[in-house]
C-alpha cells in the first residue's frame, strides 16, 4: 500500500559548471501508522547525480529516508539537467487477499450489511441474509489483510473471459487509505495470471466506490436499475 506525494515546484535551482543543483523544501509527511516508511524517488535523473536528504547523501535516487525526517526537511540534488518526477512514497505494510475460511463468513456479512445495507435498502428491498449466503456461496472469496488484519475482502467469480469483482468491501476505519486502491491492483493482477482479459464489476451510481473504479480505469459499459456495470481491461 503506497501514498504518493509529489515533489512538484517551487525548486530552486542555481548552475556551477557542468552541475546543476536543484533544492527543495518540504514539511515532514503526516504522523506514519505502524509499518509505514518514507521513500524519496527521483525518477528520469540526467547523468551521474548525487541526491541528499537533510544533507545526509543518499546511496541512490530511490531510498527510505524515514529516519533522515525533521519537521523541515531539504532535499537537493546535484545533476546534469532538468529533474523527471521527484516524489515522496508512504509506504505501507503490503496487502494480501488469502482465502476465507468459515469463520471468516460473520465477518463479510456484517461488513457487507454495514457498508451497503442503506443501497439495498433503497434499491432492491429490505436486507435478506440468505441471499448473502447464496451469492457468497457461489463465488470465491478472499479476505483483505494488513499486517495480518482483517481490513475487508473482495468476492470473485468467473463469466467467460471475464474476471467479475462481485464485491469489495472495506472496514469504514480504513476506508480513504488507498486499500480500496491496492485491492484493485492485485485483482486485476490476479486476472491477468489467470488468463482473463478484463476485470467487471457493477457499482451503483451514488456509491463513492464510483470514483475510485473511474479513478482506477474503469469504464462504464451499461447502466440498469439504478448502477453501472464497468470493465477495464487487463
Amino acid at each position: 500500500m503506497t501514498h504518493r506525494i509529489r515533489l512538484g515546484p517551487p525548486w530552486e535551482v542555481s548552475a556551477a559548471g557542468g552541475c546543476v543543483t536543484h533544492r527543495r523544501r518540504f514539511g515532514r509527511p503526516r504522523t506514519l501508522d505502524p509499518g509505514e516508511r518514507v521513500w524519496l524517488v527521483c525518477e528520469s535523473v540526467p547523468g551521474p547525480a548525487t541526491v541528499a536528504v537533510n544533507g545526509h547523501l543518499l546511496g541512490s535516487a530511490e531510498a527510505d529516508i524515514t529516519d533522515l525526517l525533521l519537521p523541515r526537511n531539504e532535499v537537493v540534488i546535484d545533476a546534469d539537467g532538468p529533474l523527471g518526477e521527484v516524489r515522496l512514497e508512504i509506504r505501507g505494510p503490503a496487502l494480501t487477499l488469502d482465502p476465507a475460511g468459515p469463520d471468516d463468513y460473520p465477518f463479510t456479512h456484517d461488513l457487507t450489511r454495514l457498508n451497503m445495507g442503506g443501497y439495498v435498502a433503497r434499491h432492491w428491498g429490505e436486507w435478506n441474509p440468505e441471499v448473502y449466503r447464496r451469492n457468497y456461496d457461489a463465488t470465491e472469496n478472499l479476505i483483505l489483510r494488513l499486517n495480518g488484519e482483517r481490513v475487508g475482502f473482495v468476492r470473485l467469480r468467473t463469466d467467460g473471459d471475464a474476471l467479475i469483482l462481485d464485491d469489495l468491501q472495506v472496514r469504514p476505519e480504513f476506508q480513504n487509505r488507498g486499500i480500496g486502491t491496492d485491492a484493485l491492483a492485485a485483482v486485476e493482477a490476479t486476472a491477468r495470471a489467470r488468463g482473463h482479459k478484463a476485470v467487471r464489476l457493477r457499482c451503483f451510481h451514488e456509491n463513492p466506490a464510483h470514483r475510485l473504479y473511474l479513478r482506477c480505469g474503469f469504464a462504464v459499459t451499461r447502466s440498469e436499475a439504478g448502477a453501472d456495470w464497468m470493465e477495464k481491461p487487463v
